[in-house]
């Protein structure tokens, strides 16, 4: 059944947060983004038509077809390593939670070029998509430490087994050159919106054995520790180690 809509409406996009867990690290996709002149999250505008003439028409694409074009990364040159990429095809699981809504953001003053709710959603993916991302292309991968205002100190509601694992550890130099590291300032209010992604992640990690999402089939007990500790742990603080392995086993995680 055809329709239209007779009246403006705002523009519906979804941004992704999309993070991977590389070299012991957490990552994050940004974009440069001309139109604003800086980095954004990697997303998209909902078609809201396919006929310029007339902008109020119905489009043709659903929120989660939206997504789905949203996790396209295209490359910019002929080399084989510049092909574009599906991070669709980077998830272990295909039937698993991800990609996973967030709560949508409709501030008035989001973005100040045109009224624009956003839905976002939290990807996980595994370390390969870091590898593969194509060289000549808008987007890189940044650790989560990088962008300016991330939370990692925020309190949330975790697992009380979780908390009492973390203890102080000693600052090595390398840690205060990673410390200097260059960082990034998001758009809009995308750095709002990582920061409740990584709310969700350390939720999900609470919840399910997230190392089978990122870690190859056969990993170390140490491998998954530093997973943990990047989602978890404040700065400065590390996992003992036995406890932690108690836990994992009491979990089932292992």
């Amino acid at each position: 059944m055809d329709f239209k809509y007779n009246h403006g409406r705002a523009n519906l996009a979804t941004d992704l947060v999309v993070i991977a867990f590389f070299n012991g690290r957490l990552m994050v996709l940004i974009k440069w983004n001309e139109n604003l002149d800086g980095y954004t999250l990697p997303g998209k505008i909902m078609h809201c038509s396919d006929k310029p003439e007339n902008e109020f028409e119905t489009g043709n694409w659903t929120l989660e077809e939206t997504v789905q074009k949203s996790l396209i990364i295209e490359g910019g040159g002929k080399n084989p390593k510049d092909l574009t990429i599906d991070l669709s095809d980077f998830l272990r699981y295909k039937g698993g939670p991800w990609p996973i809504q967030l709560d949508a953001r409709s501030e008035i003053n989001r973005d100040n070029r045109f009224r624009c709710v956003t839905i976002p959603y939290l990807v996980l993916v595994g370390s390969l998509a870091v590898e593969k991302l194509p060289k000549k292309s808008d987007f890189e991968w940044v650790e989560l430490s990088q962008i300016e205002g991330i939370k990692f100190e925020k309190k949330i509601e975790i697992p009380d087994e979780i908390e009492p694992l973390q203890r102080k550890k000693l600052i090595n130099v390398n840690e205060i050159e990673e410390a200097n590291k260059e960082t990034y300032r998001l758009q809009l209010d995308h750095t709002q919106i990582i920061n409740q992604a990584l709310e969700r992640l350390r939720l999900m990690a609470s919840l399910i054995p997230i190392g089978r999402e990122v870690l190859p089939n056969k990993f170390t007990i140490s491998e998954l520790q530093k997973l943990y500790e990047a989602v978890f742990c404040t700065m400065g603080t590390t996992f003992d180690r036995v406890a932690f392995q108690k836990l994992m086993l009491k979990c089932k995680h292992l």
